[in-house]
């Protein structure tokens, strides 16, 4: 591909799908070969490779593809569990601040 294609192709993209084209087109060029490769496979990833591509994303201020992976494999994220719950300290400013955000209904388990 040449870069007038790809300029053109830009300019084609709607006003809200240009940053995560220009996101595309930042992580093809800085990645390494190794991030560039697990972007194509992030379902297969363990999760420490899977953490360095999203860091890698994050670095390079590439936040749209960042939440694209971050939304579509959410089961590798999540860690929630009973003993997790039991090994919180339920102080005063804990407290509080739950329910500052659940009064600002930033929070979903009400």
């Amino acid at each position: 591909m040449k870069k007038e294609e790809l300029v053109r192709k830009f300019y084609m993209q709607k006003e809200e799908e240009k940053e995560l084209f220009l996101e595309k087109l930042i992580f093809c060029n800085f990645s390494e070969e190794r991030d560039f490769e697990n972007y194509f496979k992030v379902g297969e990833l363990e999760e420490s490779e899977l953490f360095c591509l999203i860091s890698f994303l994050y670095h390079e201020d590439c936040f749209f593809m960042m939440m694209e992976i971050l939304n579509n494999y959410k089961q590798h994220f999540l860690s929630a569990s009973v003993f997790e719950l039991e090994e919180f300290d339920f102080s005063e400013k804990l407290l509080k601040r739950w329910e500052r955000m659940e009064k600002s209904q930033k929070i979903n388990g009400k």
